[in-house]
This record gives structure tokens, C-alpha cells and sequence, in this order.
């Protein structure tokens, strides 16, 4: 089971008290942003299993940490003070969680600057959910914080549920209150823009979709919220739509992709989306939505070929290959007004088409009956699988070399089945796609 673990750096200054607000919340009085944010957090409701990582210098534990605090020298009034330590008001709290302090050398410079980090990622465990405060983290260890929490994610399965920031400095002098800014917009930014170049480069949606499910599930339990945010519902259904298309890819979902039904719910959900909950997204939904602006959100044989070429711009070339195979046979039957998911009218088309590139005689047809000759005249007949047949053969040899992986006299390398492919594919697009560029 995952953990709770806060994670906040103590400074050294000399804190004045005051209170912190984020939307309806306003903690009491303090004059450290450890306590407000764990009174924001709720940390007395947590479990024993939960923990707060302090991190500390020297510095940080004399002047703020240690309970032998009483008084402190106040620069500001030049004088001696009545001064709490954080550890001793931590205790007096009775929170159900551990405390646990982390010593941290200066981070002076690049040698310490790893010891923090290694200090750090040591203390987390797999699956641990962390609640982060970035307030009196010194130069460049919010990056570092940051860059962990990326690392901690793919090594140990964390995640970032809370990133904030006590901006005592903009505060509200007459009531005394400062914003606690919660900057947990700028980590989920990030995991959108993974999960994005995930989908762009390599065709795979399921870190999209993963992250789309951990993060909106939660929001869209709350009837209120679901009622104010309506494009929650939207981004959620838009993700989907994504996931269906990338799926159908994988899977080789030919009749699928043709019939266009995944475009066109994806078209739908794109133009409701209006508006996202974090603006800088939109532009990665637009880069995402311009990756499928070629397909046809309805009945189209051309999906298949569109399908086909975008397998192999992802870099998943046995799909490519296996829908480039099929579709050629598919579009071949429509044009000749056969059923295309008829098994016998297709082994027919798949026949005339190795006829016509091997340019065979009728003697050496593989026929059965008259009426077999006949239909096949009849096909040999139809421009479209006589510009067809070429590709059709190259891609049988392509596809029987890669579905037998290769086990067979004189293997095809890779490179020359994806250079083959490509090949063929660029022949595809300048039959039906002459304006798209190669």
C-alpha cells in the first residue's frame, strides 16, 4: 500500500508569523509555511505509515529545527525574541505520522548537489504519494526536486499529488495573510507533455490515457465539480477517443479505422473542447489532434492506407505493413463491388493481384472452378489492382519474412523490410495522397 510522505526544506532565516490562504482555506498562525501547508493537507487525518521528510542543513536544524530553540535574535527589531522551533510545534501537534529529518549538506556546489539527491530518493519507497513544499528550497533545489520526482516516478512508481509555495513576501499586510500558491499545475503540465511525445513518437497512448484516468477519476467523482468544469468530461472522453484510435492501430482493427468511426469521436470531442484546466495544454491537444488531421471522421478505404502510412511515421511497422497488405485487397474488392469481409472474395482478389504482378498464364492459375477463370478475367481487368499488384506482391514477401520472424533461407534485415516499406508507402501516397508531401 502507498504512503503519504510530505517533503519540505527548512531554512535558516528568522520567520515572522503569519497566516496562509488557498481558496476557502486559512491556517492558523505560524511562522512556519510546514505547518500551514500540513494544516492544509489535513496531515492529522493521515496514518502511521505516513511521513514528513524534513530536510536540513546544519544551519537549518540550530536556528529553526532543533526543540532546544527558545529565543532567537531578530534582525529586523534587533533584539532577542521568544522563538519555537519547528520539530517541538510539530510535536505538539500529535500528528498520527512519522517525522522523519533528513540531514543535507549546503549543496555548495555539484558533488553536494547529488548527495541531496541521492539522500532524498533514497528515503522514498515504491508507490509513495508526495506532497511537496518548494518555499525555502535554496537555488536550484526546486529543479532538483522536480527532476527527483520524474526519476522517483519511473524507478519507484511515485506520484505528485501536492506541489506548493508560501509567498510570504506578497502578503496582505493588513490582515497579515500570504497565498499558498499551488503550483501542482506545472508537474501535471510536464506528465501531459510526456504522455504526449509518448504518443507522437512512438503511436502508444497508454501513458496518455493512464494519466488521464489518474487525474481527472478523482475530479469527476465530485458531482460540484463535474457540474462547474464540464470540460473535464470532455478531455476525458477526448483522451478515449485517442486511446480507441491508437488501439485499433496495434490490434490492426482495419475495418475499424476504415469505417472512421474513432476519427469522427474524436472530431466530436475536439471541437467541444474549448477550454482545458491548465491553458498550456492546449497546444499539446492541438499537436496531438494535427497527428489524425488526415483521416476521414467517416467511411473511407483511403483510412486504411492513412492508417497504414502513420504506423510507420510511429515507428510500428508490422502494423503498417499488416494494414498496408490488407487494405490493398480491401480497396480492390470495393472498387470491383465485392465484399471486402467476404473470405472467398477476397482470397479471389488476393489471386488476381499475385497474377497480375507475376504476369502469370492462365495454365498456372490456382483455380478451382470456370466461374473462378471468369472472375478473374473479369478483375485482371480493373486499373486499381493492376496499380496495386506490384506493392501487393512486395508486401506479401514483406509480411510472410516479418510474421515468420525471419526464419527462413536468406532473412530480410530490418532495415531493408522498413526501407522496403517505406518505399512502397511513398508509391501509396502519390496514387491517392499526391498533395501531401513525402
Amino acid at each position: 500500500m502507498s504512503r503519504k510522505v510530505f517533503i519540505s526544506v527548512l531554512g535558516t532565516g528568522f520567520y515572522q508569523p503569519c497566516k496562509y490562504a488557498t481558496g476557502a482555506f486559512t491556517s492558523s498562525e505560524t511562522r512556519f509555511i510546514q505547518e500551514a501547508t500540513l494544516e492544509y493537507l489535513q496531515v492529522g487525518q493521515w496514518q502511521n505509515k505516513d511521513t514528513l521528510l524534513m530536510l536540513l542543513t546544519e544551519g537549518a536544524v540550530s536556528n529553526n529545527w532543533s526543540t532546544d530553540i527558545s529565543r532567537r535574535f531578530n534582525p529586523r527589531s534587533q533584539k532577542e525574541e521568544s522563538y519555537t522551533g519547528l520539530r517541538q510545534l510539530l510535536e505538539q501537534r500529535q500528528l498520527p505520522c512519522r517525522i522523519e529529518p533528513l540531514s543535507i549538506p549546503d549543496g555548495k556546489n555539484t558533488e553536494e548537489m547529488w548527495q541531496i539527491f541521492k539522500i532524498l530518493f533514497e528515503a522514498l519507497r515504491n508507490d509513495d504519494e508526495l506532497y511537496i513544499d518548494l518555499t525555502h528550497s535554496f537555488r536550484y533545489l526546486p529543479m532538483l526536486v522536480l527532476v527527483l520526482s520524474n526519476y522517483g516516478r519511473f524507478l519507484k512508481n511515485i506520484t505528485v499529488k501536492h506541489l506548493s509555495y508560501g509567498n510570504y513576501e506578497s502578503r496582505d499586510v493588513a490582515t497579515n495573510v500570504a497565498s499558498l500558491i499551488d503550483l501542482l499545475p506545472l508537474v501535471q503540465l510536464q506528465e501531459w507533455t510526456y504522455a504526449a511525445a509518448n504518443l507522437l513518437r512512438n503511436g502508444d497512448a497508454q501513458t496518455l490515457h493512464d494519466l488521464c484516468r489518474r487525474s481527472l477519476t478523482p475530479m469527476l467523482k465530485d458531482p460540484e465539480v463535474r457540474k462547474a468544469t464540464p470540460s473535464l468530461t470532455i478531455l476525458r472522453g477526448y483522451v478515449n477517443a485517442v486511446s480507441d484510435i491508437t488501439q485499433a492501430m496495434k490490434g490492426c482493427r482495419a475495418i475499424e479505422l476504415t469505417q472512421g468511426g474513432p476519427f469522427a469521436r474524436l472530431r466530436r470531442f475536439s471541437q467541444q473542447l474549448d477550454q482545458v484546466v491548465i491553458q498550456p495544454m492546449a497546444p499539446i491537444l492541438q499537436k496531438i489532434e494535427t497527428s489524425f488531421h488526415r483521416f476521414t471522421p467517416s467511411a473511407d478505404i483511403l483510412n486504411g492506407y492513412q492508417s497504414a502510412l502513420w504506423c510507420f511515421d510511429h515507428q510500428m511497422y508490422q502494423q503498417s505493413l499488416t494494414i498496408l497488405h490488407e487494405n490493398i485487397v480491401s480497396h480492390v474488392c470495393q472498387e470491383a463491388s465485392l465484399d471486402y469481409q467476404s473470405a472467398s472474395q477476397r482470397s479471389l482478389v488476393s489471386r488476381a493481384l499475385t497474377i497480375h504482378s507475376r504476369q502469370l498464364p492462365e495454365a498456372q492459375w490456382k483455380v478451382e472452378s470456370p466461374e473462378e477463370v471468369a472472375a478473374i478475367r473479369q478483375l485482371l481487368q480493373v486499373e486499381l489492382l493492376q496499380q496495386l499488384s506490384s506493392t501487393y506482391l512486395a508486401t506479401t514477401t514483406l509480411r510472410n519474412d516479418y510474421n515468420h520472424a525471419g526464419i527462413r533461407k536468406n532473412p530480410a534485415t530490418t532495415a531493408s523490410i522498413c526501407h522496403e516499406l517505406a518505399i512502397r508507402l511513398d508509391k501509396i501516397r502519390t496514387l491517392f495522397f499526391p498533395e501531401e508531401p513525402c
